[in-house]
């Protein structure tokens, strides 16, 4: 038994599904994470996430880019996980929208588009995404992404982003 199977396995025990059931986003989470006497095992978890994205799940989508960008499980591809990403930022994740805003400022996987970017951290921050808002109030008060400087509109949305912190959303 390799040692992949035998981590699906035990991740597919802990969680009570039956072995050879279809895995599931917390079991891709597990593979990924770890569990306390269990080690990570990024290259299951990249499988788990690749079919359950493949799949239409979202959040799988957001966990694959992920792993794309950041080189987990997989090679870093930079225009995989800028696909992937828009893929669950398009599905409504706040957390997909907002690192999509990321690449296109960087250009990561993507060309740059601040006009883009900031329809992406708007979209977010109507759905109360901490960092969004606190990313729109920096943009506000040095006149970045298109924005017209205006310290009171940035003191405003800072006060929004430190009540948004204070009820974060989960990780999907």
């Amino acid at each position: 038994m390799s040692v992949g199977w035998r981590a699906a396995m035990v991740a597919a025990l802990m969680l009570g599904a039956a072995p050879g059931a279809a895995a599931t986003l917390a079991d891709a989470k597990l593979a990924l994470h770890g569990a306390p006497g269990m080690p990570a095992h990024p290259a299951q978890a990249f499988a788990l996430f690749n079919a359950a994205a493949r799949g239409g799940d979202p959040a799988a989508a957001y966990y694959l880019a992920l792993m794309y960008k950041n080189g987990s499980g997989t090679a870093v591809d930079k225009p995989v996980a800028a696909r992937w990403m828009a893929v669950a930022a398009n599905a409504g994740l706040p957390q997909a929208m907002f690192l999509r805003a990321n690449m296109l400022l960087a250009g990561e996987g993507v060309p740059r588009d601040d006009a883009a970017a900031r329809r992406w951290l708007e979209k977010a921050n109507e759905l109360d995404y901490p960092e969004a808002a606190l990313a729109i109030a920096i943009g506000l008060g040095n006149g970045t992404m298109g924005y017209q400087r205006d310290d009171a509109e940035a003191a405003q949305q800072m006060k929004m982003a430190m009540h948004a912190m204070s009820h974060r959303p989960e990780e999907p």
